[in-house]
């Protein structure tokens, strides 16, 4: 009898330890408690990461330049107010919100195909495909525009393969233009999309293109009436993305623009390693990223507005 009281005692001493703070799962208070530290300490590091050198650009964007790298004390916004009063600046900053637009309607356009392939495809080689898609994104930038300088070349594989179908009479210049930019930098933000565009294609419920074929629609009506608008949001995603990703490059401009196709990221350069202009460079800085700021929100303002109607 004593031995069983002294068993249960036993078993109940253990139950409460386990049920207790000091073991099992944590309280509802004590994991919100958690949960709040590391969300805390994720926020304070994106600040520090992030909004600190932002809060500094901005301050150095207000002061005034005293000469090669200084920066006065004194506060002004003469630095914004000469560049939009600079048409050279005013063209630049043009070409770069042109080649972002340009850039993102044709990768996210080609993309889509590819992405719908590899989701719904029952194909064993659909592995392979991604493979080969995600395969640049290892290899250096630099390495890659340098690789599409010698295949734009006038005398490259490309133009010999278009010269030799008899596609083209001559050989055409691809390289160092804004046409050479475009299909670098297409290149380099491809993967990205297909990536978004599979896993927006992916959520989709085949079962719905089935039956809407099955009620009579054609592939092109299944695919602008059912597939597109529930994948919609991803197409916004991969579009901007692939808005933000050209606005902000560099790289591949320098190397495949050879300097005549000049965008906002290579004028912030050469007012800081150039000619030493820090609070210019820094107003540069804002403008492109409140630009890129106004072209995401148009975008996303655009879609939620299409979605309400």
């Amino acid at each position: 009898m004593s031995l069983e009281s002294g068993n249960g005692a036993t078993l109940s001493a253990s139950i409460g330890a386990a049920s207790g703070p000091a073991g099992g799962l944590p309280p509802l208070k004590r994991a919100r408690s958690a949960y709040t530290a590391m969300a805390a300490t994720a926020t304070a590091f994106c600040a520090v990461l992030f909004l600190l050198p932002v809060a500094i650009t901005v301050a150095t964007s207000f002061h005034p330049s005293t000469g090669m790298g200084l920066v006065g004390d004194a506060w002004t916004s003469d630095n914004y107010a000469n560049l939009f009063r600079d048409d050279y600046f005013m063209r630049v900053l043009s070409t770069t919100v042109l080649l972002g637009l340009i850039t993102a309607t044709i990768a996210t356009t080609l993309a889509y195909p590819l992405a719908y392939f590899i989701v719904r495809s029952p194909s064993r080689f659909v592995k392979y495909v991604l493979a080969l898609v995600v395969a640049p994104m290892f290899i250096s930038s630099v390495v890659r525009a340098l690789g599409w300088v010698l295949v734009l070349g006038e005398f490259g594989p490309l133009n010999v393969v278009f010269v030799w179908l008899g596609i083209l009479s001559a050989p055409i210049k691809l390289t160092y233009n804004f046409a050479g930019v475009v299909i670098g930098v297409v290149h380099w933000v491809y993967p990205f999309v297909v990536l978004i565009l599979v896993a927006s294609i992916y959520t989709v419920n085949p079962d719905l293109e089935a039956v809407a074929r099955d009620l009579g629609a054609s592939w092109r009506k299944t695919f602008l009436r059912v597939t597109l608008p529930l994948t919609l949001s991803g197409v916004v995603s991969a579009f901007l993305l692939a808005l933000s990703a050209t606005v902000s490059g560099y790289t591949t401009m320098v190397l495949l623009g050879g300097g005549r196709v000049k965008v906002a990221s290579m004028l912030i350069a050469d007012y800081f390693r150039g000619i030493l202009n820090y609070p210019a460079g820094a107003a540069v800085s804002m403008i492109l990223l409140l630009t890129t700021l106004v072209l995401a929100g148009a975008g996303t303002a655009v879609f939620n507005r299409g979605i309400r109607g």
